[in-house]
């Protein structure tokens, strides 16, 4: 039996996996873009970038790194 081989395309909104088992997709949740650069960034050089408000910080300020938060992820079915 041959495998079967996804690569991770966009098909119909949703995420086509690679899996021996079964054909298996995920399905996207609706984007939420930023709207507005955050005041936090108003002094650093990243004070032109739209952030999302409800992005955790793991950083502090500057450089910009960070998640989403735990409870949005699992409702929406993902875990990273």
């Amino acid at each position: 039996m041959g495998k079967t081989m996804m690569d991770g395309k966009m098909v119909g909104g949703k995420i086509s996996l690679s899996t021996e088992l079964r054909e298996t997709s995920l399905e996207m949740p609706p984007r939420q873009d930023a709207e507005k650069v955050d005041a936090r960034d108003a002094d650093t050089p990243d004070n032109w970038i739209k952030r999302h408000e409800a992005m955790v910080r793991l950083t502090g300020r500057h450089p910009f790194n960070t998640e989403p938060p735990l409870k949005v992820l699992q409702d929406a079915g993902w875990i990273t």
